[in-house]
């Protein structure tokens, strides 16, 4: 998935609360699947059809990764650094919050059963084909996937994640920021509620702990 198209999924995204359940969706990225779990701000994860989750537990988020009969931790702080000197090795602008449009073609769509409208995205240097909903489950999906990426981007503390939170900044109010798709990126397949148990969200206590060189642990 382009960087491009990773920063617009963290920017369509709002807030609400759930009433009974932990919230779950399914999206499909490319022939991935990721499914989020969502309880609160301080619980959420995310699994991969391809293997390994990443989830937060209070002040932790971590990424889970399947070593044969056992499992490695990956600490966010560390991986946020690795994607972020990768993003800054590619030049990665900031766009001025005036930069960013949603232009409404008109067009109505459906996805996942949710009306949604077709909007073309600008972030200053593209243009880029979304599909937005103003329904109440998706926003709240959304909202939680926002939270979730949000964290990465604090962490990353450089010009890429400062770029994603300025474009966060510029939606977070668009009655329309549910996110049903965006062209070449995630859609979303199914939203649900779920009551998980508490240990979902635990970090699995026989994981290793690992570090890469010369990273914060």
């Amino acid at each position: 998935m382009s960087t491009r198209i990773t920063c617009l999924i963290f920017v369509l995204l709002a807030s609400s609360q759930l009433a009974h359940g932990d919230l779950i969706a399914n999206y499909s990225a490319g022939t991935d699947l990721l499914t989020l779990s969502y309880r609160d701000d301080q619980r959420i994860r995310v699994d991969r059809r391809s293997g390994g989750y990443t989830v937060i537990n209070g002040p932790r988020a971590v990424a889970v990764l399947n070593q044969g009969a056992g499992n490695m931790v990956l600490d966010a702080n560390q991986l946020a650094v690795v994607l972020g000197g990768l993003g800054e090795s590619q030049g990665v602008s900031i766009p001025d919050t005036s930069d960013v449009r949603l232009v409404d073609t008109g067009a109505v769509v459906v996805v996942a059963g949710f009306s949604g409208k077709v909007f073309h995205a600008s972030d200053g240097r593209g243009t880029y084909r979304l599909v937005l909903s103003d329904n109440p489950q998706v926003i709240a999906a959304s909202d939680a996937l926002r939270h979730f990426f949000r964290r990465f981007a604090v962490a990353m503390g450089n010009a890429q994640g400062a770029r994603i939170l300025a474009l966060d900044t510029a939606f977070r109010d668009h009655p329309y920021r549910g996110l049903l798709h965006v062209e070449g990126g995630v859609k979303l397949e199914s939203i649900g509620q779920i009551q998980r148990a508490d240990s979902y969200y635990q970090i699995p206590a026989t994981a290793l702990n690992f570090s890469l060189p010369g990273l914060p642990r």
